[in-house]
């Protein structure tokens, strides 16, 4: 199947409403690119999403993900940059490091209403 055909195959998927099959393959050589204006919606028992090089998600306005349970793995290193972060959690946060744990700031403030414990194997410097 040539890119024109897969991506008018494409075009039809999303213009369809419905299509009643036991399953749809679409696969392309080279670029397979889907179209909507208005929203594209995914919804199976099992959605896989692979890429062997690089993954882009990109929300012009916001990216939600909701789950009973998130992880995120990277081999190396994970960067999050923002202009403000926010990290609420209900019961409990564990940090565990098997090096060095480093926070910078300007100023930094502990809140908390019940006990709070620092344990250290050598020195603690404040």
């Amino acid at each position: 199947m040539n890119a024109d055909a897969v991506i008018m195959l494409a075009r039809y998927l999303l213009e369809s409403p419905a299509i009643d099959s036991g399953s749809v393959s679409v696969s392309a050589s080279s670029v397979l690119e889907a179209v909507s204006g208005e929203s594209v919606s995914v919804s199976s028992q099992s959605v896989s999403v692979s890429a062997g090089r690089s993954l882009d998600v990109s929300g012009g306005e916001s990216v939600s993900v909701v789950s009973e349970a998130i992880s995120v793995e990277a081999g190396s290193s994970v960067d999050v940059s923002s202009v403000r972060a926010s990290l609420s959690v209900g019961e409990s946060l564990d940090v565990f490091s098997g090096g060095s744990v480093v926070v910078t700031s300007s100023s930094a403030r502990l809140d908390s209403s019940g006990d709070v414990s620092l344990t250290s194997g050598s020195a603690v410097s404040l």
